[in-house]
């Protein structure tokens, strides 16, 4: 089924780095309907998998693929036939990848948890865990630690709550990141916005009126081997009962239209969606806190990377009359507010469409589920970059811009709550945030960096 929709899976059992010696990172920009079909035959018409590492979503819209040294003649001549427009964006990946790893061993052997490294540093899953220990330690009046799960290694899975003690119900904006374990930018952006969200003083009002829940990390198995074996691991680290390929795509674990479209059966897919919804546990962790504060939860953002788009639902199909749910004007119309306050930091452009349309579908997706189960303001925010070569490799030192600009875009959906919130005397209340001086701040602290 869906035979369109291929990738190539890096799986191995060795704990030796994966080598990706000659292996080229190829650019399409499909510029009408035609080219988009072509691409979404393209598998089945070379007869081998293929890794879209940056998905289409429109046309128009660019999108990255990998291919091996052997298999690049056949497929550039198969673009080249049908006049999609490419070019090669990455000459030799694995150089890309000892550039990334130079710059991880040249991180500080202590981790602290202060501004400078927590946007500067790729940090491994035991020091994020340890800055979230140091940081409700230090601030417990408004922060606490829930452990939602464990991993399939054993991993904690861990959310941390920022807000203010209150006398009444608040609502949540629940953030998570790290579903896809090779997109390292998301769990980076994450820490900077707990750190900073406990930290600045100018989030306080904020954090009166609602509480703020962020998982930083929901696939730590697949994270960790990604730094230190496969970089470009995607899934979790499970046990399917294939001897060379381990691990589900957790964005296809979901249980609302589960295994329906754009997802593989076949375990050493990249977007194998496992045996049945829900069968790892880092995806039941998610489900769980889920429906344990549904009634709270005003706004679900999982982050993701990388194309600089705000995905709203419905993503498991691209059929027109089931696309989109009812209140549909009011997700493009939020997600267009949150795509300007991120490009008044730094004039960074987001997209905002929906999850299904263009090249493919996704059944099983977390964002889906969250508004099926009554969570109005769901989004997928896919993060920096958009047209440059970097894809996941994104260097250390766009951590802090990345992160800043997507910490204000989260707080536009954040705030909207403190507006329909209402006091014991029935009034409106109005968080009292100063846009300008937030702009400020998110602005001085790129210019330390």
């Amino acid at each position: 089924m869906w035979s369109w929709v291929y990738f190539l899976s890096f799986c191995s059992l060795s704990l030796a780095q994966s080598n990706y010696e000659g292996h080229k990172i190829v650019r399409v920009i499909p510029a009408d309907d035609n080219h988009m079909r072509v691409l979404r035959d393209m598998g089945g018409q070379l007869g081998y998998e293929l890794d879209f590492i940056r998905n289409i979503h429109n046309v128009g819209r660019p999108g990255d693929l990998i291919v091996a040294p052997e298999n690049l003649d056949k497929t550039l001549n198969y673009l080249n036939d049908a006049q999609v427009p490419n070019e090669i964006l990455v000459n030799n990946f694995e150089r890309v990848v000892r550039r990334e790893r130079r710059a991880l061993g040249q991180a500080p052997n202590e981790y602290e948890d202060d501004p400078t490294l927590i946007g500067k540093k790729y940090l491994p899953f035991d020091k994020q865990m340890e800055i979230l220990g140091r940081i409700v330690a230090r601030n417990p009046r408004k922060t606490r630690l829930e452990q939602i799960g464990v991993s399939t290694e054993g991993r904690p899975i861990k959310a941390i709550w920022i807000g203010y003690p209150s006398n009444r119900t608040k609502t949540i904006l629940w953030i998570d990141a790290g579903i896809h374990a090779r997109e390292w930018i998301a769990p980076a952006t994450a820490m900077y916005a707990i750190w900073h969200l406990v930290n600045d003083k100018i989030y306080t009002t904020l954090l009166h009126h609602i509480d703020i829940v962020i998982v930083p990390n929901v696939n730590p198995d697949g994270y960790e081997y990604s730094r230190l074996h496969e970089r470009l691991w995607r899934k979790t680290r499970s046990k399917t009962g294939a001897v060379t390929c381990y691990g589900v795509d957790a964005n296809r674990n979901f249980p609302f239209h589960f295994g329906q479209e754009g997802v593989s059966n076949q375990s050493c897919s990249e977007i194998y969606c496992g045996t049945n919804a829900e069968s790892e546990p880092e995806v039941r962790a998610v489900v769980n806190a889920l429906r344990k504060y549904s009634s709270r939860i005003g706004g679900y953002l999982t982050l993701h990377s990388y194309g600089q788009d705000i995905l709203y639902p419905w993503g498991h199909t691209a059929n027109r009359t089931e696309q989109y749910p009812p209140d549909v004007a009011d997700l493009v119309s939020m997600g267009n507010r949150m795509a300007a306050a991120i490009r008044s930091v730094n004039g960074t452009i987001y997209t905002v469409t929906n999850s299904g349309s263009g090249f493919y579908p996704a059944s099983g997706a977390s964002d889906d589920w969250a508004k099926s189960i009554g969570i109005k303001y769901s989004y997928t925010i896919e993060l920096s970059p958009r047209t440059s070569y970097y894809g996941f490799e994104l260097p250390n030192n766009f951590i802090e811009r990345v992160a800043r600009e997507t910490l204000k875009g989260m707080l536009e959906l954040g705030k909207s709550f403190v507006k329909k919130t209402k006091s014991t005397t029935g009034e409106i209340l109005r968080a009292k945030l100063n846009d300008g001086e937030i702009n400020s701040k998110l602005r001085s602290q790129g210019r330390q960096g």
